[in-house]
């Protein structure tokens, strides 16, 4: 099975089928709403002929992305994450400051907190760029357990008795 994307390779899986044996497959980590041509072909191994079983001669969209298919992700420290088996790489998540990572092949989007998000409630959008009418809005206890300590810098005091700066 090949999968392209604007002519672009996404997802290819080869398998071993018998004759007595149906086979499915679930294919994984697509981008929703998004246009896609495929390719099944078959390999006899006893002529090691090439036969074309199914293709794709347009366009094939993939379903429409709905709320429920994103889940919150447990708080990795200092970032607020969302999950899905869809191919996050395509939300759109304002604020916009916030720098972005994609992880686990596009499922997993998170986005870090800045200084001032800290002991607030955090008010996030989310659209797609292909899902015309997907939109949600989250909001967010950033507590301290959100805090990543590797990015608490400490100036030590020079004089006693010592002054905290914010």
């Amino acid at each position: 099975i090949n999968i392209t994307e604007n002519g672009e390779q996404v997802f290819t899986k080869k398998f071993i089928i018998s004759s007595t044996n149906g086979t499915l497959t679930r294919i994984k980590h697509l981008k929703p709403c998004t246009e896609y041509q495929y390719e099944v072909t078959l390999k006899s191994d006893a002529e090691a002929t090439i036969t074309t079983c199914s293709r794709s001669t347009t366009q094939a969209k993939t379903n429409v992305l709905d709320k429920a298919d994103i889940k919150i992700s447990p708080p990795e420290p200092g970032s607020v994450c969302y999950e899905s088996e869809w191919n996050l790489s395509s939300l759109v998540i304002t604020p916009t400051k916030h720098r972005t990572k994609l992880l686990k092949n596009g499922t997993k989007v998170c986005f870090k907190l800045a200084e001032e998000d800290f002991c607030s409630d955090f008010n996030v959008s989310v659209t797609h760029e292909a899902c015309q009418n997907f939109f949600f809005t989250d909001t967010w206890n950033i507590t301290d357990d959100y805090l990543n300590l590797r990015d608490i810098k400490q100036t030590k005091p020079t004089e006693l008795p010592a002054h905290i700066n914010p």
